[in-house]
């Protein structure tokens, strides 16, 4: 049976310097189930859902449906981030990693995942913090807390890819599911941001034909209603949205089932 530690000869693979390599293992499983799974289902939901309707019910428990399932996606990635630190820092003897005992690749990982840790920490301070819909300084929590997230996630393609460097089994498998992850989220966010282009510029030819409609990019609020909720009802109701509703649903299970097929090859060397 195959195992983590490299042969001595060996130089293009990392040798970690403690034996406890469950730690590890446990570390890179959390941070793919957070990044690949949680993460890219919060970030779709909050940009391409806010006007989901579920049972024709726009809210769930006082809040926009698309707001609860954002929260709950990108909390659960970060606290899973943060314990994924903790337990890589635990593995490490809680020392940092040099670039001259370990080689640029594994310095690389470790400056880009804690890149990661601290975009994922800050997020829920700044969400908690922020301000009122409609305020002064509203446009910039939006754009902090967009950019701060999409960073985050676009990080965690290459440092993931970089774990490789750690393994010594199943690397073959490892770039081969992690190359397919890599083409499916690019293609089903170009999907959504698509769909969303079209939606605006549909949106745009009622407004300018004098229906009155509820702009899809107006609806930015959490959880707020917008003032037309006849239109929104109208909007939600339509074949693209129910398309959307499509993409998600199959998105969710690729991610979930990509990220499940991970975990299997870090935890079963």
């Amino acid at each position: 049976m195959s195992t983590i530690i490299p042969p001595p000869s060996s130089t293009d693979i990392y040798q970690p310097p403690l034996p406890a390599y469950n730690i590890a293992r446990t570390h890179g499983s959390l941070m793919v189930m957070s990044w690949i799974w949680l993460a890219s289902n919060g970030i779709l939901m909050a940009r391409h859902f806010r006007t989901i309707r579920v049972g024709g019910k726009q809210r769930l428990c006082g809040e926009a449906i698309w707001f609860q399932a954002h929260r709950l996606f990108m909390w659960l990635a970060a606290f899973l981030t943060l314990l994924a630190f903790l337990f890589i820092y635990t593995f490490a003897g809680a020392t940092w990693i040099s670039l001259a005992d370990s080689g640029q690749k594994a310095f690389a990982h470790s400056i880009m995942g804690i890149l990661i840790v601290i975009f994922s920490q800050l997020q829920p301070w700044m969400a908690l913090f922020r301000c009122h819909p409609g305020t002064k300084y509203r446009v910039l929590f939006n754009y902090l807390h967009r950019c701060t997230g999409l960073s985050a996630l676009l990080l965690s393609v290459p440092t993931i890819f970089l774990s490789i460097y750690f393994l010594s089994y199943h690397r073959t498998a490892f770039i081969a599911v992690l190359s397919i992850w890599t083409v499916w989220i690019v293609i089903i966010f170009g999907i959504f941001e698509f769909i969303r282009f079209k939606s605006l510029s549909l949106d745009n030819n009622e407004d300018n034909g004098g229906d009155n409609g509820v702009r899809m990019s107006d609806i930015i609020r959490d959880g707020e209603s917008p003032q037309n909720v006849t239109n929104v009802v109208r909007i939600e109701n339509s074949k693209m949205n129910k398309q959307k509703l499509i993409l998600l649903l199959l998105h969710f299970l690729v991610s979930l089932g990509l990220a499940i097929t991970l975990v299997v090859l870090i935890c079963d060397p």
